[in-house]
């Protein structure tokens, strides 16, 4: 199968969709399938921030190609652009000759999707992966839905990896045919292992490790993270939290570290390799998250992967992907709570051990292979029908 793939989010962006693509594409090309990637350009300064390591760039199943962009005003990471929808993948995509065309974004690159798939006569599948109300302000919020419903309402199919996403889009319209397909976790690549305390020794890590990754940004919520561990270092002092990634928080993020006095216990890792992003989450008694604009987290499901149980916020997604036998779920505005769970966490190892094996089951089903044959399935039916 010939598959285009439009994304505002793509290589070198420190993104979780970004990231889910590129799992995704890879998977599909080693399957012999021929994939055609349409993003942004970016700029010198934005790949600095991530070193290449995404192997698909030389598969011979994969093109890639940048349409003309500008950068996204107040972009989380600095990274973040908006492609410009003035058809320049028309002659390429129509080389190419896709069966199946497949927009990640509602704006730049959704909108050159859309107009290329009218001219091609090509079925479009869409995906939603923001909850655009957090990152709008109020007066905004029911355009910015209304504009997410009339967009994918154009696809043929939809999806999202969170149902709330379809809920809030159909009560602004939108009717298309559409269904929950979570985003696709590299189960081999994150994996679990049994020695976790010779990891801890062999890279001279404290006892107690607590970790976040990901973006840092303001609806991240990581200040919640550091506030319990500022609540916590007198009772377990060689408790320490590892951050890892960039963003617009991060400034005000060393600042909270700097006003409770935890420069020795809170490291900023910035942005890490698979290799050392693994170590992480193996060395690691729990992973936090607090964000309040998760519509499944990619670093929460990797942590699945690789053993790590989670206390994550009672916000969006973040319950629905953490059953009981993955973690427990706070209220984020309630510290206390928050303390408490991680609390739980770092002495109750047979609690650990009961949610490490049941986040790996977990996760199993959400593994790239598995995700993929949905899109497969999915494409297939589609293409069937011209």
């Amino acid at each position: 199968m010939r598959i285009a793939i439009y994304s505002d989010n793509f290589y070198p962006e420190i993104s979780g969709i970004s990231d889910s693509i590129c799992t995704t594409a890879l998977i599909l090309a080693n399957q012999g399938h021929d994939i055609l990637c349409v993003s942004p350009y970016y700029s010198e300064k934005n790949y600095k921030k991530r070193p290449q390591e995404i192997p698909f760039f030389e598969h011979p199943q994969v093109t890639i190609i940048r349409i003309p962009s500008l950068p996204l005003f107040k972009s989380p990471t600095g990274q973040s652009r908006i492609s410009i929808p003035v058809l320049t993948s028309l002659s390429k995509v129509r080389d190419f000759a896709p069966d199946i065309i497949h927009t990640h974004s509602p704006f730049g690159t959704g909108i050159e999707a859309l107009l290329v798939s009218k001219k091609l006569r090509v079925p479009l599948v869409g995906t939603n992966h923001t909850p655009i109300e957090k990152f709008v302000s109020v007066y905004l919020e029911k355009i910015s839905r209304t504009y997410y419903a009339w967009y994918y309402n154009k696809c043929n199919f939809v999806s999202a990896p969170y149902l709330g996403l379809l809920d809030d889009m159909r009560a602004c319209g939108f009717n298309a045919e559409c269904a929950e397909i979570p985003n696709p976790v590299s189960v081999d690549t994150f994996t679990y292992t049994i020695e976790k305390e010779n990891i801890k020794k062999q890279n001279n890590f404290p006892e107690h490790m607590i970790l976040y990754t990901g973006r840092l940004s303001p609806e991240k919520h990581i200040e919640i993270i550091i506030r319990a561990v500022s609540l916590l270092k007198n009772e377990f002092p060689n408790l320490h939290l590892y951050i890892t990634g960039h963003g617009s928080a991060e400034h005000t993020l060393v600042q909270e570290v700097e006003k409770y006095k935890l420069s020795k216990l809170v490291h900023f890792e910035g942005f890490v390799d698979n290799n050392r992003l693994v170590t992480l989450y193996q060395a690691s008694d729990v992973f936090v998250i607090m964000s309040s604009a998760e519509t499944q987290s990619l670093s929460l499901m990797q942590a699945y992967a690789c053993g790590t149980p989670a206390v994550v916020a009672r916000r969006g997604a973040l319950p629905h992907y953490t059953p009981n036998e993955c973690g427990i779920v706070v209220e984020p505005t309630d510290i206390h709570e928050v303390v408490d769970a991680i609390r739980i966490m770092i002495t109750n190892k047979e609690l650990r051990d009961r949610l490490s094996l049941g986040a790996r089951t977990f996760v199993q089903k959400l593994s790239a292979s598995h995700i993929a044959q949905q899109w497969i399935d999915v494409y297939t039916r589609l293409t069937s029908k011209i």
